[in-house]
């Protein structure tokens, strides 16, 4: 056995006998040959080759002997270790390349020449450091800067590019000016990933850091989070408002043949406090929350008890930050990328709240509003268990028999039930469980509903991942901006609905004017 079973992190410097030796020298230089007058560093390129020798040597040594075989769990060990121990190579050979950039100089003549027809003459200053965060880790290498060569030809940089102090040639063909950190945009786009799916920027930090070896700190990313949101939002808003001009100028087409399926919206709040107050003085905003799917966009699956369970294929979610008034574009510009006009039928789910019904009312006339009988048999226990009894059984016993009563459509008799109880906390609107039923009378056939195989309640549609966002946001002690607050709200909404590559990571490219990878395109 070797030393590599003790020691995984170091490959050790095997002795090569000497027509292999050779053989691997002639290889090189074939290699050579073929791509080109490339220089590599020889220790480098030995370093790999005794890695790949010492990870077989190690292996073949450990399943020869019976006495010390190795197990399933030490091979695991050792080629994890080759593969890590690669990985730390090809980043050596990534920061011995980018320490002699070869096209350097022709980027400098190419860059002067520039700036020449443009009436400032530029010259050689410094070489200096820049330091990128990258996917591979941080990559430092030194480039030239570029100053102008008099006062006056300062004062025409600045006229004519805005541009104050250096030009560096390097940076502005790798695209490093136009980076809005200093991090790579791939670099930067998991930054936003990571934070949106963590309950703090300091979680993130530390994950990124444990995972990613990406080594930035929770202001970086809070900032991070903030830009990238805020352009997903933007774009999001001006596609709403395009679309609810189109709407005000009787532009938008309903089809006449309408495909024989259901297209689903559903709709609901949750209030929590921001550190600045609105026109009329207030902290508190609403985080709406809007979906949409639909019935031809849908498979099912059963499970071992022959219980058969929906699974959507295509669902979307946002999220607005702000006042109800203007969530409704939003909604509406949802429902228009999603078809609306061209189902034979349409399902509005709810939270009860009014503005919704009115909302139905003004948008979406022919839908048929629900009542989300999650949000109904939350406010029936909230009411049994502080009305009825504080007793687990006596008011979870009245809560069935009301939600049974539910379910069959027999409205009037829950009112009856409720009304026959004798309390002087109606005047709780918390707990007006009452009021609440009588205002949405006109969505609680559930009966009916269900014949004609609506969803009734957001809990057999939504991912769970998606109650998330309001945890976030009114996580103890956090007191959000307005504008933060919706861009974490917009970069969830994008993560949850699966359009994180063509909303987030396009979207980023184009804002910066940075050329995407190829595979991007």
């Amino acid at each position: 056995m070797t030393n590599e079973k003790e020691d995984p992190n170091h490959c050790l410097l095997l002795p090569f006998p000497g027509d292999e030796l050779d053989k691997i020298t002639r290889g090189l230089l074939e290699i050579k040959e073929r791509r080109g007058n490339i220089e590599l560093d020889p220790k480098l390129v030995l370093e790999h080759i005794d890695c790949l020798y010492s990870f077989i040597a190690t292996f073949k040594d450990g399943t020869s002997n019976a006495e010390n075989f190795l197990t399933l769990a030490d091979i695991e060990v050792l080629f994890l270790t080759f593969k890590s121990r690669l990985s730390d190579l090809a980043f050596k050979i990534l920061l011995d390349s980018m320490s002699s950039l070869k096209g350097e100089s022709d980027l400098i003549i190419k860059k002067k020449e520039e700036y020449r027809q443009l009436g400032v003459r530029l010259k050689n200053f410094h070489l200096y450091t820049s330091s990128i965060v990258t996917l591979a880790g941080r990559v430092s290498f030194k480039r030239m800067a570029l100053r102008p060569s008099t006062r006056l030809d300062a004062e025409k940089l600045l006229a004519t590019t805005g541009r104050r102090g250096f030009v560096y040639p390097v940076d502005l063909a790798l695209e490093i000016s136009k980076l809005p950190f200093n991090l790579t945009m791939a670099a930067t786009l998991l930054v936003a990933k990571v934070a949106v799916q963590t309950s703090s920027y300091e979680e993130a930090e530390d994950r990124l850091r444990q995972e990613a070896s990406i080594k930035v700190n929770d202001d970086t990313i809070r900032k991070i989070t903030n830009s990238l949101g805020t352009i997903v939002y933007q774009n999001d808003l001006l596609e709403a408002n395009t679309i609810w001009a189109r709407l005000s100028s009787s532009k938008l087409i309903s089809l006449k043949e309408k495909r024989p399926h259901v297209l689903y919206l559903l709709t609901a709040g949750t209030r929590f406090s921001i550190q600045e107050k609105d026109e009329k003085g207030s902290i508190w905003r609403e985080n709406i929350k809007g979906t949409a799917f639909s019935s031809d966009n849908m498979t099912f699956w059963v499970d071992k008890h022959g219980k058969s369970h929906p699974r959507i294929d295509k669902l979307e979610f946002m999220n607005y930050i702000g006042h109800n008034e203007d969530f409704k574009r939003f909604l509406f510009s949802l429902a228009i990328r999603h078809g609306y006009g061209s189902y034979k039928e349409v399902v509005l789910l709810s939270d009860g709240a009014s503005w919704i019904r009115d909302t139905r009312d003004e948008l979406f006339p022919e839908a048929q509003l629900i009542l989300d009988i999650n949000y109904l048999c939350e406010k029936i226990n909230n009411f049994a268990k502080n009305i009825i009894s504080i007793d687990e059984i006596l008011f979870n016993a009245w809560s069935q028999k009301v939600r049974d009563l539910l379910m069959s459509s027999k409205i009037d008799e829950v009112l009856n039930m409720i009304s026959d109880i004798k309390t002087n906390k109606f005047n709780n609107i918390f707990l007006n469980i009452y009021q609440y039923i009588k205002d949405n009378i006109d969505s609680l056939d559930y009966a009916n509903y269900i014949k004609k195989g609506y969803f009734i309640g957001s809990l057999e549609i939504q991912n769970p991942k998606s109650y998330g966002l309001p945890k976030r946001l009114k996580r103890p002690g956090t007191r959000w901006k307005a504008a933060n607050g919706q861009a974490m709200a917009s970069l969830r909404a994008k993560f949850e609905s699966g359009l994180w590559e063509r909303d987030v990571v396009k979207a980023s490219y184009r804002y910066y004017g940075i050329r995407p990878p190829a595979i991007l395109s």
